[in-house]
C-alpha cells in the first residue's frame, strides 16, 4: 500500500509525536508498504526538502515560517496533497490548517482517511482570545473529523474528554503508543553504586505546558524539609530562561540541573541513572506522555499529574499520581514513590506489553482492513 503521513513535524525535530510518526512509519515500511512523510521543516536548518533516507521513507519537507497563538500555520503541507499519489492518508492532529485541510483534501481526492488524534488544539496562552480561539476550533473540527474514516487515540480516558472527539464516539479506535524495550534497559546498574542523594529525572520540551516549573518548586520544597532529593532537566525550549530563574530564587543551587537536548545514548544513560521519573504536565496540551514508557522500559517508577491520557498511562506503568499543578501534592507523591521500594524488572513487564510492533502491527491490520473494506470498529462499539 502506498501510505501517505501528514504532520506538523518529524525528527529530528524532538518531541512525542514525532516519535510516534517516525516509528510507525519505519515499522509500516518494514511491512512491505510505500510511506510519504509531509511535514515540516521544523528541526533543520534547511527550509525545504525532499529526501529518501536510508529506512526507505520519503520525507518532504515545507518551510515553518509563522505561528498563530502558538499553532504553525502551514497550509502547503495540505495542498501539496492534491498532486500525490497514494493510496491511504494518515493525517496527524490537531494542528489548525495541516490536520483539517489535510482531512478535506484527501476526502476530495477520494481517498480513506485515518486520522491520529494526538491532543485537542488547546492554547496554553493566558490570553482570552487564545483561550476563546481553541474552543471555537474544537467546534470547528467536529464536522472535519467526521469526514475521516477511522479516528485514532492513544487512551480511552482523552478520548472521552475531548471536546471534539466525545461528539463522534462512531468512528474511534483505541491505539497505544509503544517502547521499544531492548532500547531502553539497561543489563547493569548504571548509577555507578550506591549514592546518598536521590535523583529525579524529567525529559521534555521546556514549554509551560509541560509544568517544569511545578516540579522544580515541589523539589524545592522537598529539599527544604531535610530530603536530599536532586533534578536534572534533559530538553530545550522557550522557557528555560525562567525555569533557571525559579530555581536560583528558589536556592537551589545544585539541586537542579539543566542538562539541555541529549542524543538517544545519553537519554538512556538519564533514565538509567535516575531514581524517579517525574512527567508534571498541566495540559490537555499533553495526551500520552510517550517519555513514561521510556522511563518504565528502564525499570524506573514513574510519577504523573492525574490529567487524562497522561494519568491512564501513568497508571498502566504501575506509576503514581499527583494533583495536576500543585506542587505540595506533587512533592507528596515524589517522596512516597522515591521512598517505595520497587522491582525493577517487574516494571519493565509493565512496558513491555506496549511495544512499538504492537502499534504498528495494529495500525498495518487497520489500514488493510480499511483497503479491503472490512470493519474495524466492532471491538470500540462495545466498550
Amino acid at each position: 500500500m502506498n501510505i501517505l503521513e501528514v504532520c506538523s513535524a518529524y525528527p529530528p525535530s524532538r518531541g512525542g509525536v514525532e516519535r510516534f510518526v517516525q516509528e510507525t512509519s519505519r515499522g509500516l515500511a518494514r511491512r512491505g508498504h510505500q510511506v510519504t512523510v509531509l511535514t515540516s521543516s521544523r528541526g533543520l536548518k534547511t527550509e525545504s526538502s525532499d529526501r529518501t533516507g536510508a529506512d526507505g521513507i520519503r520525507v518532504i519537507r515545507f518551510p515553518e515560517r509563522f505561528h498563530i497563538l502558538e499553532a504553525p500555520i502551514i497550509p502547503a503541507i495540505a495542498f501539496s496533497i492534491l498532486g500525490m499519489h497514494f493510496d491511504l492518508l494518515h493525517v496527524h492532529g490537531m494542528s489548525p490548517t495541516i490536520t483539517d485541510l489535510a482531512i478535506v483534501l484527501g476526502k476530495l481526492k477520494r481517498k480513506p482517511v485515518v486520522v491520529t488524534y494526538h491532543n485537542d488544539a488547546e492554547a496554553t496562552l493566558t490570553w482570552r482570545i487564545a483561550s476563546l480561539a481553541a474552543a471555537m476550533y474544537a467546534l470547528l473540527s467536529v464536522p472535519v473529523l467526521n469526514l475521516a474514516d477511522v479516528i485514532v487515540c492513544a487512551t480511552r480516558s482523552y478520548a472521552n474528554s475531548s471536546p471534539s472527539l466525545r461528539h463522534i464516539p462512531g468512528k474511534l479506535k483505541i491505539i497505544p503508543m509503544g517502547v521499544e524495550m531492548d532500547r531502553f534497559a539497561r543489563s547493569t546498574d548504571a548509577t555507578g553504586g550506591a549514592r546518598r542523594r536521590k535523583q529525579v529525572l524529567f525529559v521534555g520540551q521546556l514549554k509551560d505546558y509541560k509544568g517544569v516549573d511545578v516540579l522544580i518548586r515541589a523539589i524545592a520544597k522537598l529539599r527544604r524539609d531535610g530530603h536530599d532529593i536532586g533534578l536534572q532537566v534533559a530538553g530545550a525550549g522557550p522557557i528555560l530562561p525562567k525555569l533557571r530563574g525559579t530555581a536560583d530564587e528558589l536556592g537551589l543551587d545544585g539541586g537542579v540541573k539543566f542538562v539541555g537536548n541529549v542524543d538517544d545514548e545519553a537519554l538512556i544513560d538519564l533514565y538509567n541513572q535516575c531514581d524517579l521519573f517525574v512527567l508534571p504536565s498541566t495540559s490537555r496540551r499533553e495526551a500520552f506522555g510517550l517519555v513514561q514508557l521510556e522511563a518504565t522500559a528502564a525499570g524506573k517508577r514513574v510519577v504523573a499529574s492525574d490529567i487524562p491520557g497522561v494519568g491512564e498511562v501513568a497508571r498502566m506503568a504501575g506509576g503514581f499520581l499527583a494533583r495536576p499543578n500543585d506542587y505540595v501534592s506533587l512533592a507528596d507523591v515524589i517522596l512516597k514513590a522515591i521512598s517505595d521500594p520497587h522491582d525493577a524488572d517487574a516494571t519493565r513487564e509493565r512496558a513491555r506489553s506496549l511495544s512499538w510492533k504492537k502499534t504498528v502491527d495494529a495500525y498495518d491490520d487497520l489500514f488493510n482492513s480499511i483497503a479491503e473494506g472490512r470493519a474495524v470498529l466492532e471491538h470500540d462499539r462495545t466498550n
